[in-house]
């Protein structure tokens, strides 16, 4: 009986090996949580980025598409209004012909044109051949037309070019005569293959897709391409039915209806057309770096989960044997060592002092030190210069010590001075015994994430442009005006506004054509940019020929003085224009300048009185700068340039 009552108690477990293994499940457990924590929050962010480049990326090409196609409608209604205003004689058509082939060869996202009768008969035609048939080939074109006495423009169907060797898609305009019967339509031929060769230029994974299609499912291109697809009618798939036709843009996680792939789809109108861009990224790729590293991660958690149990059990035995609080103590000590000295993060412990206690073998392969060298030195002393800020807003003796865990991504220098992006992670020790402190390589992932910021500055800039001069379109222009308005009247300084226009410019077109139209643009253009020498001077085409020039805290003098060597600067291109009084291009200036607050109080307003001045140069004799009369109390110190 004595015998069996001394097992029992050699058998008990003490409440502090009771407590060595709840720690050791808790210390598995918490890894084990953050790690999935950790992988979940990863995926949510992989998956979120990819959804804004998929956002971003189909907005851009939307823009891309709505800009080929109102060239596109500005050549044919062009054709239209000389059509109904000189008639089909044939000298008349010779002309327009050749008008249209130079645009034909000029214009790589128009594939071919033509123009027919009210019977659907070429009268000419971009790719002539003995057997075209206008009245087949535009068949849906015409019939609208007929039905639709207004100029509203009209795509239809895609068909196949041999002559251009090229998927087309017609996009018409009516013509009338004179008596405004219907008369016939023009129809501009749009490249769907431009289309697919841009689309294929872009990096999107293997499995990525880019799709252009009518609003209503016709599937117009794709990429990857196939010719089946080109034409195919998609309105009852899911993506079409339950997104497209509820909602002008979004995205969503979808099955393609074409190849069966589970993508992330993201859809943008094309602004002024019943057209949709969408950008789909193969959801299986977008995933694949992060289950890689999930699945690698997995296998170190779980190693070091192994190993932190089998360490757990020796504890336990040590405890169980020993029966001493200071021994069990020292175990779990030297088995949180072990733990830190296995793990590729580099894990630091810094006293309340702010020196570091503890610095693990890690540090040999993230920075190059032996941990002998760091111990007992502060964490700053080897923060890269031009990122001490950051160091010091988050860890400095400024920084927020409410105990609170602090994470912060900043480069440090290496032993061998090689700077090196690190995130770190401080979490505070119980009774003010200083902090412990996670650090790992974030190199590669703050490479990838600059680049992916540089393609999206790259696309921004290009949404800025405008594609013929070069210049900052109209949206930019409003964007910066409204901008700049606001400044100067937070600022009371002057802002002043020169609006251009090409003197006589639709005779210069009619005498030269378009393409020289385009050319003498581009030149004027050239010009002008190279006028404002300040960082928040703008240039910009505001539409047709008109441009205009933003200066801001720039008094009256100074945005005459500009005007004037612009107008100066115009005529020393001495293009020559035989519809233009001088003989050569000219242009005509409207200047403005107020204070903002102080005679107007819109931006519009400030555009209307440089309109007005505009129209007061071109009335009183052109080729020359006239100035609005606004009250103007702008301070001392405006600018006179």
């Amino acid at each position: 009986m004595a015998e069996r009552v001394n097992q029992t108690r050699r058998r008990r477990t003490s409440p502090l090996e009771y407590g060595a293994i709840a720690f050791v499940v808790l210390v598995c457990l918490a890894i084990a949580w953050q790690d999935a924590n950790n992988l979940l929050r990863q995926r949510r962010d992989v998956w979120s980025d990819a959804g804004k480049d998929a956002t971003n990326l189909s907005r851009s090409l939307a823009r891309h598409a709505s800009d080929i196609l109102r060239t596109a409608d500005a050549s044919i209604i062009g054709v239209v209004r000389r059509l109904e205003f000189d008639g089909v004689d044939s000298a008349r058509l010779e002309q327009l012909s050749r008008i249209m082939t130079l645009r034909l060869a000029m214009f790589p996202g128009l594939g071919d044109w033509a123009v027919t009768d009210d019977k659907g008969k070429c009268l000419i035609a971009g790719h002539p051949s003995p057997t075209a048939d206008c009245a087949a080939t535009y068949a849906a074109n015409l019939d609208y037309h007929r039905q639709h006495p207004g100029d509203e423009a009209y795509l239809g169907k895609p068909f196949w070019n041999e002559a251009a060797d090229s998927w087309i898609l017609p996009f018409s305009h009516r013509f009338n005569r004179s008596d405004g019967s219907f008369g016939g339509i023009v129809v501009a031929g749009i490249s769907l293959d431009y289309f697919q060769q841009f689309y294929d230029s872009f990096s999107i994974g293997e499995r990525g897709a880019i799709l252009l299609a009518t609003r209503d499912g016709t599937l117009l291109v794709r990429r990857p391409h196939a010719d089946r697809n080109v034409g195919r009618d998609l309105h009852n798939s899911t993506f079409f039915r339950e997104y497209v036709a509820k909602s002008a843009a979004g995205y969503a996680e979808t099955v393609s209806a074409t190849d069966g792939v589970t993508r992330l789809n993201s859809y943008s109108p094309v602004e002024g057309y019943p057209l949709i861009v969408s950008v789909a990224l193969a959801s299986d790729e977008v995933l694949a770096p992060w289950r890689e590293e999930a699945e690698t991660r997995v296998v170190r958690t779980g190693i070091l989960i192994v190993v932190i149990g089998l360490l757990g059990f020796g504890l336990a035995r040590y405890i169980r044997r020993h029966q001493r609080l200071e021994n069990a103590y020292h175990e779990a000590t030297e088995a949180f060592r072990l733990l830190a000295e296995n793990s590729s993060d580099l894990i630091v412990k810094m006293g309340a002092h702010g020196k570091r206690e503890y610095v693990s073998p890690a540090v040999r392969s993230l920075l190059g030190y032996e941990p002998e060298e760091l111990l007992g030195r502060s964490t700053g002393e080897i923060v890269y210069p031009p990122d001490r800020a950051i160091w010091e807003e988050a860890f400095g003796p400024a920084a927020d010590d409410s105990g609170a865990d602090v994470q912060a991504t900043y480069r440090v220098l290496r032993k061998n001075g090689t700077p090196i992006w690190i995130e770190v992670n401080r979490r505070s020790l119980p009774r003010n015994e200083g902090y412990v402190i996670v650090t790992r390589d974030v190199t590669r992932r703050k490479q990838a994430e600059d680049q992916l910021t540089e393609a999206n500055r790259q696309l921004e800039d290009l949404a800025h442009r405008d594609g013929l001069t070069g210049l900052a379109n109209r949206r930019h222009f409003d964007e910066v005006l409204n901008a700049e308005f606001a400044r100067a009247r937070r600022e009371g300084t002057v802002l002043s506004l020169i609006m251009i226009d090409v003197d006589c410019f639709k005779l210069f077109n009619d005498r030269y054509g378009h393409p020289g139209g385009d050319h003498c643009l581009q030149e004027i253009a050239g010009v002008l940019a190279k006028l404002p020498g300040r960082p928040g001077d703008l240039v910009a085409r505001y539409g047709g020929e008109e441009m205009v020039i933003i200066l801001p805290n720039t008094a009256p003098p100074g945005a005459l003085n500009v005007a004037e060597r612009a107008r100066e600067a115009v005529r020393g291109l001495a293009m020559p224009h035989e519809g233009n009084a001088p003989k050569i291009v000219t242009i005509s200036l409207g200047v403005a300048s107020a204070v903002p607050g102080v005679g107007i109080a819109t931006p519009e307003q400030l555009v209307d009185a440089a309109d007005g001045a505009l129209y007061a140069a071109k009335k009183t004799g052109r080729d020359r700068a006239c100035q609005a009369d606004l009250a103007i109390a702008a301070p001392a110190t405006a600018e006179d340039d």
